[in-house]
């Protein structure tokens, strides 16, 4: 068995991005249930779709020039409140200071930057931004959970459930006629890493809410992506996963090790020790990245012992 994850969704989004698009993708769903469809401009300027992920699948940005714009609407707008997540993996850009995760027009910004800074900003219905960096909290080549809240009198920083800085800010949230920009804006701040599960909600996210999220997230990404009984029947050549992912192992060829044997725990197989073998088709999520467990019942024949 191999334990790593699955997806995890919030409530009532106005806009989430969830990244499960195949390779060479270049439409996005949100699954907000308000149409807010993220789009390459073009595609010289597409990030590569189908990544591993920590949950599942991801996007990769290249540094450089990839953009993905999502269409100005209503639910884009929060006014009052707004919490923005993403499960981010950055890597250092040596082309730009800062790296944009999202913002609407600087209307409401989350940005990664060197030093492990987390950059996150507002600006009000006066035209007053206040866009501020949290350094040494972001870990790059890892795999962070961010967020960034405001409730109207503060805009808060977290980084993997921890809070980890806040600024004051008053007023409405700035509604500009500007577009959602994920992974780069005006052609100067290019994400470089994987993305994913980016949501955008008109609510600010209580600490505890936060807390209970990222906790959810780790509990999720240590579920199984292949688990494999082995307690088939005499004479199969097919072994199935159960762990909801469909990795089944299949005999290669004429070697196929022999089924329905006594085993520790209910059944298992036998391998000859010259050319039985098992194969599973590759898969973007048998591909864990940081963490991973193994683990199996084996009785060596020239050990005798359980």
């Amino acid at each position: 068995m191999i334990a790593t994850s699955q997806n995890l969704y919030s409530q009532n989004p106005n806009a989430l991005f969830p990244f499960q698009e195949p390779l060479a993708s270049s439409t996005f769903a949100d699954i907000s249930g308000n149409n807010n469809k993220a789009v390459c401009q073009n595609v010289s300027a597409c990030p590569q779709s189908g990544q591993q992920g920590l949950l599942d699948n991801a996007v990769s940005f290249d540094g450089v020039n990839d953009i993905l714009v999502v269409p100005n609407s209503s639910s884009l707008k929060p006014e009052k409140e707004i919490t923005i997540e993403a499960l981010i993996k950055p890597k250092d850009n040596l082309k730009s200071t800062y790296e944009i995760i999202a913002t609407k027009n600087l209307d409401y910004e989350m940005d990664v930057g060197k030093n492990g800074v987390l950059r996150i900003g507002i600006s009000n219905n006066k035209n007053i931004r206040i866009a501020f960096d949290i350094p040494n909290v972001v870990n790059f080549d890892r795999w962070n959970y961010l967020v960034m809240t405001y409730d109207g009198a503060k805009i808060k920083g977290y980084v993997n459930g921890k809070f980890v800085g806040e600024k004051a800010q008053t007023g409405l949230i700035r509604t500009s006629t500007g577009n959602l920009s994920i992974g780069n804006f005006n052609a100067s701040y290019p994400l470089k890493g994987e993305l994913d599960d980016l949501g955008i909600y008109a609510y600010a996210w209580t600490p505890e809410e936060i807390a209970q999220k990222y906790q959810t997230i780790v509990t999720q990404s240590a579920k199984n992506i292949l688990n494999l009984p082995l307690t088939e029947n005499s004479g199969t050549n097919i072994f199935k996963d159960i762990s909801g992912y469909n990795h089944n192992a299949v005999c290669a060829g004429t070697t196929c090790p022999q089924a329905e044997i006594t085993a520790k725990v209910n059944k298992g197989v036998k391998f000859d020790g010259a050319d039985d073998l098992l194969k599973i088709i590759s898969s973007p999520n048998l591909n864990p990245q940081e963490e991973i467990t193994i683990e199996a019942w084996i009785k060596h024949s020239n050990l005798g012992d359980d």
